[in-house]
């Protein structure tokens, strides 16, 4: 089994990756260089049309204050390969 720079197991998926939804809620400005940290909330799970669908969470601080500036949620989709 591979597995990423993460230490996670990679599965293997091949197809285009296109964003499905995404959200970005401002909370401070960043008035020095930022930091971001995301995590995985939701695994790529197989559709009903036989694509994968991962959600994405990631929050960006002030490195300096470290003050919350901002946070982004997407969900992507990976349009299988059907070759």
């Amino acid at each position: 089994m591979t597995r990423s720079s993460t230490g996670r197991p990679q599965q293997g998926l091949k197809g285009n990756l296109f964003l499905l939804s995404s959200r970005i809620t401002y909370h401070n400005p960043a008035l020095s260089d930022i930091a971001a940290r995301s995590r995985i909330t939701e695994d790529f799970v197989k559709t009903r049309r036989g694509n994968f669908k991962a959600s994405v969470h990631v929050e960006v601080s002030d490195r300096h204050s470290g003050e919350l500036c901002a946070v982004l949620e997407g969900a992507y989709v990976i349009k299988a390969d059907t070759r």
